[in-house]
């Protein structure tokens, strides 16, 4: 880093005041680094190879990351959270095109909105962000009230003037000579008009909060045991059904009350599901990143058709009243997910899994643990080219997100190469790959079919909702028919190695 920078820097009118009146005494390079360390915002230095050279303090508090576990490495493989088909084609105008760059982008492990100054140099790009979480919400709020105080000016010269200007002619009326039952007749009147107006005014909420941070996510270090206990203590006063109770005990950073909903829907619907004595388990434990809560209820076993209709509610975006959707809404935030099974042998288990990401664990020790780092997700791909067919391997937990940048890579692939056969091996996929299923129904296989797909063999996992998915997509693009279902590895080769 050297001191071309500050003009740079000086070009943002955020910071160019501050960085002017520290720049301006600075005699060498060691006190540029320790004046940047000082500032709120996030700095980095990139070489074209994708390998961190600088990462400031306050990066490290804006993602999670510290400098020890960044720094000279790639950057693209060290922060799983990065989008990486969208900084791809930035990182090529960055490094090919010279340009410099301004965005901004949604950092889910944080839950916040980051704005991003990109410059690019001789060998090295620097890259300058900030939080603006509160920046959005405070237009989100204003565009709120605007809408608000539009639908007052409508009430106030339609409904509440109707109501007023007949009180106040009733009112008027009053004051002349009337007779007992003409006076009767005008309260009637007035006493409707008054009910209206009170009704008018009390169902429509006009007043917008003035914290905006109730417009962001409420994010905050919980004892993941301690919820879970006052949540069993709660419905143990309104049930007479039985809890058995067992939970990894830990803390960790995340929207408690967001959390605490989704457990409690799911609580609810399993007990709706229920007789009165039936036990019902709860538990929570950490795996491999993700962090697993589960409610079972062995007595109860869903019918294959409910199943499916429950299936149908988490999927829809028309749906949101029901409590499963609101279940599926409130996970997808933290890039989780909801599903449900069940068999004669296990009764029903309901099941969210929500990855821990590096953010929360840096907030909660400082430096994540090997065991707490985020959940890995990944494609492998193979060209079986004696068959020209693409064979692939779906290993861990997918969000929409992930499964959209995997799709975008396996469309290039199919571009660049002239194969038209995938097997698609998910039998090692965690979850019921719901979140994604309209945007793959709509978008992924329609543009993989544009690309050269002909035939797909897509072998589910045992999970019942991951087959309810499959089936779905299938089903919807049943005119393409291009997708078979397959339980085992060796039928499904033996089906892709068949068609032409």
């Amino acid at each position: 880093m050297n001191l071309h920078y500050k003009s740079m820097f000086l070009s943002q009118r955020v910071y160019g005041k501050e960085l002017n009146n520290t720049l301006s005494s600075i005699p060498n390079k060691d006190t540029v680094l320790h004046a940047l360390d000082v500032f709120s915002f996030g700095l980095l230095k990139l070489s074209f190879d994708g390998k961190v050279r600088y990462w400031s303090p306050a990066a490290e508090k804006l993602t999670g990351y510290t400098a020890e576990e960044i720094l000279n490495k790639n950057i693209f493989g060290s922060v799983p959270e990065i989008d990486l088909v969208k900084f791809h084609k930035m990182w090529h105008q960055l490094t090919y095109e010279k340009r410099e760059l301004q965005f901004r982008e949604y950092y889910w492990a944080a839950q916040s909105w980051f704005q991003f100054y990109a410059y690019p140099a001789e060998d090295h790009v620097l890259i300058y962000f900030k939080d603006i979480g509160k920046k959005i919400a405070l237009r989100k709020k204003l565009a709120l009230k605007i809408s608000q105080l539009k639908e007052i000016s409508v009430f106030n010269s339609h409904e509440i003037r109707k109501s007023l200007a007949n009180l106040l002619a009733l009112s008027d009326m009053l004051k002349d000579d009337i007779t007992k039952e003409e006076l009767r007749e005008f309260v009637g009147y007035i006493n409707r008009s008054t009910k209206d107006l009170e009704h008018i005014i009390t169902n429509r909420d006009f007043l917008v909060k003035d914290d905006c941070e109730a417009l962001l996510p409420r994010l905050e270090i919980f004892n993941i045991k301690a919820l879970l206990h006052e949540i069993k203590d709660e419905f143990a006063q309104k049930t007479i059904n039985q809890f058995h109770f067992r939970c990894t005990s830990g803390k960790i950073y995340a929207d408690r009350q967001n959390m605490a909903t989704c457990i409690k829907l799911l609580l609810q619907h399993a007990c709706a599901k229920s007789s009165n004595k039936d036990q019902i388990k709860l538990r929570a434990f950490l795996k491999d990143g993700i962090f697993y809560i589960s409610i079972n209820n062995i007595e109860n076993i869903i019918a294959a058709e409910e199943l499916t209709q429950l299936h149908g509610a988490i999927i829809s975006k028309t749906n949101k009243r029901h409590s499963l959707q609101k279940v599926a809404l409130l996970c997808q935030k933290h890039h989780g997910s909801v599903w449900l099974s069940s068999n004669n042998a296990k009764g029903t288990t309901y099941t969210i899994a929500l990855p821990i990401n590096s953010f929360s664990s840096f907030k909660i020790i400082a430096k994540p643990p090997q065991e707490s780092l985020a959940a890995i997700n990944e494609m492998l791909v193979q060209f079986d080219f004696s068959n020209r067919c693409i064979k692939l391997k779906w290993i861990g937990h997918f969000d929409e997100d992930s499964r959209k940048k995997n799709f975008y890579r396996l469309l290039e692939i199919l571009k660049n190469n002239s194969f038209s056969k995938i097997i698609s091996d998910e039998t090692a996929v965690i979850g019921g790959n719901t979140v994604a299923v309209n945007w793959m129904t709509k978008y992924g296989f329609p543009l993989l079919v544009k690309s050269g797909l002909k035939h797909y063999a897509w072998i589910v996992s045992k999970n019942e909702f991951a087959l309810l998915s499959a089936s779905h997509i299938a089903k919807t693009l049943k005119k393409h028919q291009i997708i078979s279902i397959f339980h085992q590895n060796r039928l499904a080769a033996k089906w892709i190695y068949k068609q032409d």
